[in-house]
C-alpha cells in the first residue's frame, strides 16, 4: 500500500468519525421523537413504507376494486404453485363468496317466483354484507366513541398486501400511527383511553391498552357474530322484500304491457287462409305421431296418446270438443274380415219374418261372395270408409233386387220391408265393427286441426301468464300486491298492534266486530286522521287501477289484454269453420259458442265499459223493458244477450279477470263504505223515522257493513217484517249523492273530501268508482227478491224467470258485496302473526346481542395496564 491511499484511509475514518459525533448531538431526545421507540440507543426508525387504510367512502369504494383483482390474482398465483402466504389465505374469501353465490344459483333454479329467486342472491350478498356490518355497527363504532380508536383498522403493507392492524398481537405495526389524523394520534387516543399525561411511556401505555381492547374486541366478534350475522341477514331480508316486491312489480308490469300490446296485434292479424298458419311444436308432435301411425288401425292406447297431445293445457270444455271431433275423425273407418261378413249374414236372418224365413232367405240374403264383391277393393285392406259404406249398400240394393227380378206372387210391399230390415242389420253390424284407422282424410283433417289449435294454444299460455300476473291472487302479482299493501295500510293506520292481532286471529266475529267499532268510531272521530286515512286508502286503490289498467283516458291494458284473448278465440274459431265447419264443429262450439261464420262481437269495446265490467256495475240492456210488455221475439233477443257465449272458454276465461279484479276491489270499496257510514248521521225526522229508530238504523248499518255477507237474509238484517226499519236502513247504509234523500252528508263531506272529485279517469277516478259502487249494492241489496243462479249460465225454458232477476244474482252479490271488513281483519291477523312474532323475537335476539357488545365496552376500558400504571404516576410526581 503507497502512502497515498493510507493517507486517504484515515482522511476518510476521520470524517465517518466527525459525522457520527454530529449525529449523536443531532438525535432527539425519546420523549421528543415523533414516533417513541423503546430502544435503549434511541434510534429514529425509518419512516414506515405502508399506510394505514383511509376509512372515507371513496377510498373504500376504490379498496373494493383492488381487493377484486387482488383475489383473482391469488387465485392464479395459487394455481400456477408460486402464491405467498397472504395470497392462499384471501383464497379462502374467493372460496366462500363463489360457493355462496353457486348454491343461491341452484335455490333460485328451484322456483318460477321472480321475487323468490331474486332473494336468493341477495339473501347471499346480504349474509357477506352481514359479516361486515355487524362489528362495525356492533362493536367498532361503540369502541371509536369510547376508546377512541377502531380495534378493526386495517393497513397496507410496503409489499400492497392489505391486513388489520391488531391480527396479529404480537405484531402491531404502531409506528403507521403517524398522527396524521386524530383517529392515528397515539397522544388522542391515549386520552380518550384515560391514560394520564404525566407518565413516562405514556405511548407505550397507550399502545398495550390498545393491543388488549383490540383482543378482547376480536374475542366478542367471534363470540357473538355465530348468532348476530344470520339473524341481521334475516331481518334485513325481511325489510328489502316490500322494496323488492314493488320493484319486480314494476319491471314486470312494464315489460307485460309492452307484451300485452304485442299480442294484441298479432291476434287481430290471424289470417283466416290455413296454409299461412306455422307449424308449432303441438302440430310438430301430432304430424310425427301421425306419419308413423299412417293407415294403421289405433289402439286405444294410442288413440288416448293423440287425444292427450290435441288437449294438453286446454280447460276441460275446449278439451270436451276437440275429443268429440277427433272420434269423428278417426272413426272414419270399419273393421272388415270374413267373420265380420257371416256375422252380418247371422244377423240379418234373424231379422226376416218367420212364416216366409226360408224363401226369403233363399231370395233375398246375399252370398258371402256377393258380399265380399260388394265391398270392392277396400275389403283386401280390412278397413273401408264411410264413403264406401254406402256404395256397400247400394250395391247390395241392386243385388237383392236382381234375384227378386226372378221371384213372383210376393207382395211388392213386403219384399221391400224384408230387404230394409236386411240392408239395416248389415249397417248395424258394420257399424258395431267401427275402426279408428290413420287415413289420409284423417291425417289431413288432424293435421289442420293441429295447427289451428298449435296456435291458439301459443298465445293463450302468453295471454294467460299475462292474465295471471294481473289479476290473481298469488304474490307478486299486481292484484296479490296490491291486496297486501291495502292490508298493512289498514292495520298501520288503524293501530293495530301485534297484541292485538294475537287476539284477532283467533277470536269469533262478535269480537272482532267490537273491536273494530271501536277502532273506526275512534278514526271518525277525528276529521283530520279521518280525511288522511281515506286519502291514503283512495291513493292505494288508484295505484292498483293505474297499474292494472294504464294512465290514459282512453287506452288501456287491461282492455288490450281482453280484446286479444278475444281475438285469439275468435280468430281461431273462424279458421275452424273455414278448415271444415262440420268436422270441427264441436271444437267452435265449445271455443266461444257463437257463430263463427259471422262476425264475433266483442266483449267490451271502450274503457269506460271494461271499468264498468271489472267493477261489476255494467247496466242490463234490457234494465227499463217492462218484460210483460214486450213481445216474444224482445223476449228472445233478451234471452240472446244474456245466453251470448255462455259455457263458452272463452267467456269463463274473460270472466275470470272481471271476477278476480271485481272481489277485490268490491272489498277496498266496502271498507271505504264503512267508514263513510261510521260519518254519516240522521238528522230528526230524516227518513221518516224517530230518534230511537233512527239511533237503530245507525247501529245496525254499521253492523251490516262490518258483518254481513252475501246472503240476502243477512245483508238485510232481518228487518223485512218492518217495512219502515228495512226502508231506512237501506237509504241510510246505500245513501248516494245522487239519492234525493235527506240524510246529512249522504256520502259524508270528509269522504268526498278525501277521495276528492280531481281524481281523473285516469289516476282511478276513486270517488265516482265509489258512488257507482254504492249506487249497485243498494240495486241487488234493496230488492225484495234474490235470484240465486248465476246469469249467462244456462238456458233453458225457465229463461225468462232466471233472465229477470239477473242483476239481484248470488254471483252478483258476492262480487259486489266482497269479503266483509270482520273476515278480513282476522284472516289478515292469521296471516300477519307469525310474521310479526318472528320479526318480534329476530329483533329482541339481535338488539340483547349488540346491546352486550356495546355494554362490554364499558368494561374493557376499565382494565389497567400491568405495568403498575400508579407507580408511575407517582414516580412523575415525585421526581
Amino acid at each position: 500500500m503507497n502512502i497515498n491511499s493510507v493517507n486517504q484511509f484515515r482522511l476518510n475514518q476521520l470524517s465517518f468519525q466527525k459525522k457520527e459525533k454530529n449525529n449523536k448531538q443531532e438525535e432527539k431526545s425519546y420523549l421528543k421523537t415523533r414516533r417513541p421507540i423503546g430502544t435503549k440507543k434511541k434510534i429514529k426508525p425509518l419512516p414506515p413504507k405502508g399506510h394505514l387504510v383511509d376509512d372515507s367512502f371513496s377510498e373504500k369504494i376504490k379498496y373494493v376494486g383492488e381487493d377484486i383483482k387482488y383475489e383473482l390474482n391469488s387465485v392464479k398465483n395459487g394455481y400456477n404453485g408460486v402464491a405467498k402466504d397472504h395470497q392462499l389465505g384471501r383464497l379462502n374469501d374467493v372460496g366462500l363468496k363463489l360457493g355462496g353465490l353457486t348454491i343461491a344459483a341452484y335455490l333460485a333454479s328451484r322456483t318460477q317466483n321472480p321475487k323468490a329467486r331474486l332473494m336468493e342472491y341477495l339473501g347471499f350478498g346480504t349474509f357477506l354484507a352481514s359479516m361486515s356490518l355487524y362489528p362495525k355497527l356492533a362493536l367498532n363504532a361503540p369502541a371509536r366513541a369510547i376508546h377512541g380508536f377502531d380495534f378493526d383498522k386495517e393497513f397496507i403493507d410496503d409489499q400492497g398486501r392489505k391486513k388489520s392492524v391488531f391480527q396479529d398481537s404480537n405484531y402491531i405495526p404502531y409506528d403507521m400511527y403517524t398522527g396524521n389524523k386524530p383517529s392515528e394520534d397515539l397522544s388522542i387516543i391515549g386520552d380518550k383511553l384515560g391514560i394520564p399525561r404525566n407518565i413516562k411511556n405514556r405511548d407505550e401505555v397507550t399502545k398495550e391498552q390498545m393491543r388488549k381492547i383490540a383482543t378482547q374486541n376480536n374475542t366478542l366478534w367471534m363470540l357473538t357474530a355465530g348468532f348476530a350475522t344470520p339473524v341481521m341477514t334475516a331481518l334485513i331480508c325481511n325489510r328489502l322484500e316490500s322494496p323488492v316486491s314493488s320493484m319486480i312489480e314494476f319491471f314486470r308490469n312494464s315489460n307485460c304491457n309492452s307484451a300485452i300490446s304485442s299480442m294484441l296485434k298479432k291476434t287481430a292479424n290471424m289470417s283466416l287462409d290455413i296454409s299461412s298458419v306455422k307449424n308449432s311444436e303441438l302440430s310438430k308432435s301430432v304430424n310425427n305421431f301421425l306419419a308413423k301411425n299412417k293407415g294403421k288401425e289405433l289402439s286405444q292406447k294410442d288413440y288416448e296418446e293423440l287425444s292427450k297431445l290435441l288437449t294438453e293445457n286446454f280447460d276441460s270444455i275446449a278439451s270436451d270438443g276437440i275429443r268429440a271431433d277427433l272420434k269423428n275423425i278417426v272413426s272414419n273407418g270399419f273393421q272388415i274380415n270374413d267373420d265380420i261378413v257371416l256375422k252380418m249374414q247371422e244377423n240379418s236372418r234373424k231379422v226376416l219374418n218367420g212364416r216366409n224365413k226360408e224363401t226369403l232367405d233363399k231370395y233375398l240374403m246375399p252370398t258371402k261372395d256377393e258380399i265380399i264383391k260388394a265391398f270392392g277393393e277396400n275389403y283386401s285392406k280390412g278397413v273401408v270408409t264411410q264413403e264406401s259404406v254406402l256404395d256397400f249398400n247400394n250395391t247390395i240394393s241392386k243385388i237383392i233386387d236382381a234375384k227378386l227380378s226372378n221371384v213372383s206372387g210376393i207382395p211388392q210391399e213386403f219384399i221391400d220391408l224384408e230387404k230394409t230390415k236386411i240392408l239395416k242389420s248389415f249397417q248395424e253390424t258394420i257399424e258395431s265393427n267401427k275402426s279408428r284407422v290413420i287415413t289420409d282424410d284423417a291425417m289431413s283433417k288432424i293435421n289442420s286441426l293441429a295447427k289451428i289449435l298449435g296456435e291458439f294454444k301459443e298465445n293463450a299460455l302468453k295471454l294467460d301468464k299475462y292474465k295471471s300476473f294481473k289479476v290473481e291472487y298469488s304474490p307478486e302479482t299486481a292484484l296479490g300486491n296490491s291486496y297486501g299493501r291495502f292490508e298493512k295500510l289498514l292495520f298501520k293506520n288503524l293501530k293495530i298492534s301485534f297484541k292485538d292481532i294475537k287476539m284477532l286471529k283467533n277470536a269469533d266475529d262478535n269480537v272482532v266486530r267490537d273491536f273494530l267499532d271501536k277502532k273506526i268510531a275512534d278514526l271518525c272521530s277525528n276529521d283530520a286522521k279521518f280525511e288522511k286515512m281515506m286519502r291514503k286508502m283512495a291513493k292505494a286503490v288508484s295505484k292498483v287501477d293505474t297499474r292494472l289498467d294504464g294512465t290514459s283516458a282512453h287506452h288501456s291494458h287491461m282492455l288490450n289484454l281482453v280484446n286479444a284473448i278475444e281475438n285469439n278465440y275468435n280468430n281461431t274459431a273462424k279458421r275452424l269453420y273455414k278448415a271444415d265447419s262440420t268436422m270441427f264443429a264441436n271444437t267452435i262450439d265449445r271455443l266461444v259458442k257463437a257463430d263463427a261464420s259471422g262476425e264475433l262481437a266483442h266483449t267490451v269495446t271502450t274503457k269506460a265499459e271494461l271499468i264498468d265490467a271489472m267493477d261489476g256495475v255494467t247496466k242490463n240492456a234490457f234494465e227499463n223493458v217492462n218484460w210483460h210488455g214486450i213481445s216474444d221475439e224482445e223476449k228472445l233477443k233478451y234471452y240472446k244477450y244474456n245466453a251470448d257465449g255462455v259455457g263458452s272458454s272463452k267467456r269463463n276465461t274473460i270472466a275470470r279477470i272481471y271476477e278476480r279484479n271485481q272481489n277485490v276491489r268490491s272489498i277496498y270499496n266496502r271498507f271505504m263504505q264503512t267508514f263513510d257510514v261510521y260519518k254519516r248521521s240522521i238528522n230528526a225526522g230524516d227518513l221518516g223515522t224517530d230518534k230511537k229508530m233512527a239511533d237503530e238504523v245507525i247501529a245496525l248499518a254499521k253492523e251490516t257493513l262490518l258483518k254481513a255477507t252475501t246472503t240476502s237474509h243477512i245483508m238485510k238484517m232481518d228487518t223485512v217484517n218492518s217495512p219502515e226499519e228495512y226502508k231506512a236502513l237501506m237509504d241510510f247504509a246505500w245513501a248516494t249523492e245522487g239519492d234525493g234523500i235527506n240524510i246529512k252528508g249522504k256520502v259524508s263531506e270528509s269522504t268526498t273530501k278525501a277521495l276528492g272529485t280531481r281524481n281523473s279517469l285516469e289516476k282511478g277516478n276513486v270517488l265516482t268508482r265509489f258512488q257507482n259502487y254504492i249506487a249497485k249494492i243498494k240495486t241487488v241489496i234493496a230488492n225484495d227478491r234474490t235470484d240465486f243462479t248465476k246469469p249467462h249460465h244456462i238456458l233453458n225454458e225457465n229463461a225468462s224467470n232466471i233472465y229477470k232477476q239477473g242483476e239481484t244474482t248470488l254471483t252478483s252479490i258476492y262480487n259486489l258485496v266482497g269479503q266483509s271488513p270482520v273476515e278480513f281483519v282476522r284472516k289478515a291477523a292469521e296471516r300477519r302473526y307469525a310474521p310479526t312474532k318472528w320479526l318480534r323475537i329476530m329483533t329482541t335476539i339481535l338488539g340483547s346481542v349488540v346491546g352486550v357488545a356495546v355494554l362490554a365496552q364499558f368494561t374493557f376500558k376499565k382494565i389497567r395496564n400491568p405495568q403498575n400504571m400508579q407507580k408511575q404516576v407517582k414516580y412523575v410526581n415525585n421526581k
